[in-house]
């Protein structure tokens, strides 16, 4: 058996039902990209069943994956960061209906902020005008218990809020491209996204692939400079940066403000418009706009 020894690669893998293998609009998609966020391989569109249940381990399942995107034989990474577009939990409420009987006191009117069809994470979407699909409620049960089995197979550790690892071949997070379509409607060559099929399924895959990489450049950047001097140690720190709001935008009037939470590695993200760099704004300013 080879051994896995190689650079890591950061691979996204657009989820399809347990039984997708005949379904022309959705089916398992994965793409790989190497330490420089460039494509290698091909990418894989069918199903993965048989190659979950063949690997007897996590350096099993991520040399099966790496085989079907055909990579090189000399590839034969060390490490994968794998980006699921899945939900990787059910909601708490959820769950204590189902272990414990246990009841929330009201349901709300709007279907999408019922805690029961719902998680946290997806509610808050819903305050920036998205409509997320709910593992309880939508067609989607099949791939969330798929993505879970995943995990709990072959990266069961927790490391963090939504990571999880084995501790030598694979870290696992959850990523919403759908999201990320929703806030630019057009991809690098300036074209629109597919809506559905084998070309919708990679470029959701490419999506995930591009947020696996940029979530390991994110944790081994340096520790980020705060709006205020705090002392060493405290739990809160926060994080200014921009972008432009679509590619080749030269008007810099969208920005974005990501709020890090050292404590639990990760980041929020709050949508605003800013008329000015926020390298320049002051403490107070940033109170004003609910960013400390």
């Amino acid at each position: 058996m080879t051994c896995l020894g190689g650079s890591p690669v950061f691979i996204g893998w657009d989820v399809g039902a347990w039984h997708c293998d005949k379904n022309r609009n959705s089916r398992d998609a994965l793409v790989v990209l190497d330490h420089s966020a460039q494509r290698i391989g091909q990418p894989f569109w069918g199903n993965l069943r048989e190659t979950i249940n063949g690997a007897n381990s996590s350096a099993d399942f991520l040399r099966s994956l790496v085989a079907l995107c055909k990579l090189d034989d000399s590839v034969s990474p060390r490490h994968a960061t794998i980006a699921i577009d899945a939900p990787l939990g059910f909601p708490e409420a959820f769950i204590g209906l189902a272990k414990r009987s246990a009841a929330v006191c009201q349901i709300d009117q709007q279907a999408n902020t019922n805690s029961y069809l719902f998680r946290h994470t997806e509610r808050r979407l819903v305050d920036e005008g998205i409509k997320p699909l709910s593992a309880i409620k939508d067609m989607i049960g099949s791939q969330t218990t798929k993505a879970m089995h995943v995990v709990a197979r072959f990266a069961p550790k927790l490391q963090g809020h939504g990571i999880w690892t084995d501790d030598q071949h694979l870290t696992l997070i959850e990523t919403y491209p759908r999201l990320c379509r929703a806030r630019c409607e057009r991809g690098a060559e300036g074209e629109p996204y597919p809506k559905k099929g084998r070309n919708a399924d990679i470029c959701d895959a490419k999506i995930c692939a591009e947020v696996a990489h940029k979530f390991q450049r994110n944790r081994k950047s340096p520790r980020p400079t705060t709006l205020r001097n705090r002392k060493a140690g405290s739990g809160r720190r926060c994080l200014l940066v921009t972008r432009p709001c679509r590619r080749g935008c030269a008007c810099w009037k969208h920005r974005a403000a990501f709020k890090w939470r050292h404590s639990h590695h990760q980041l929020r993200v709050r949508r605003a418009h800013w008329v000015r760099k926020p390298d320049r704004l002051s403490s107070r300013a940033a109170g004003r706009r609910g960013l400390r």
